[in-house]
Protein backbone atom coordinates (compact mmCIF):
# COMPACT_ATOMS: atom_id res chain seq x y z
CA UNK A 1 0.00 0.00 0.00
CA UNK A 2 1.50 3.58 -1.22
CA UNK A 3 0.02 6.74 0.81
CA UNK A 4 0.33 9.76 -1.06
CA UNK A 5 -0.61 13.06 -0.20
CA UNK A 6 -2.24 15.36 -2.69
CA UNK A 7 -4.58 18.32 -3.96
CA UNK A 8 -7.67 17.94 -5.92
CA UNK A 9 -10.57 20.73 -6.15
CA UNK A 10 -8.23 22.96 -4.06
CA UNK A 11 -8.12 20.86 -1.65
CA UNK A 12 -5.05 18.85 0.35
CA UNK A 13 -5.87 15.54 1.28
CA UNK A 14 -4.12 11.67 2.09
CA UNK A 15 -5.32 8.98 0.35
CA UNK A 16 -3.78 5.65 -1.01
CA UNK A 17 -2.28 4.68 -4.42
CA UNK A 18 -3.98 1.57 -6.88
CA UNK A 19 -2.75 1.61 -9.51
CA UNK A 20 -3.64 5.17 -10.98
CA UNK A 21 -6.77 5.93 -8.39
CA UNK A 22 -5.94 7.46 -4.94
CA UNK A 23 -8.59 6.57 -2.30
CA UNK A 24 -8.99 9.62 0.05
CA UNK A 25 -8.78 8.80 3.81
CA UNK A 26 -9.86 11.08 6.67
CA UNK A 27 -7.08 11.68 9.18
CA UNK A 28 -3.25 11.16 8.42
CA UNK A 29 -1.55 7.88 8.00
CA UNK A 30 0.70 8.50 10.91
CA UNK A 31 -2.03 9.64 13.96
CA UNK A 32 -5.14 7.22 12.04
CA UNK A 33 -7.44 7.19 9.21
CA UNK A 34 -10.09 5.54 7.25
CA UNK A 35 -11.21 5.44 4.16
CA UNK A 36 -13.72 8.07 3.16
CA UNK A 37 -15.11 6.33 -0.28
CA UNK A 38 -14.47 9.18 -2.13
CA UNK A 39 -11.85 8.08 -5.19
CA UNK A 40 -9.81 10.51 -7.64
CA UNK A 41 -7.63 9.68 -10.69
CA UNK A 42 -3.95 9.94 -10.52
CA UNK A 43 -2.37 12.64 -12.45
CA UNK A 44 0.49 11.69 -14.52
Amino acid sequence: MKFVRYASNGKISYGTLSENTIHELAGDPVTGYSETGNTVVAAG
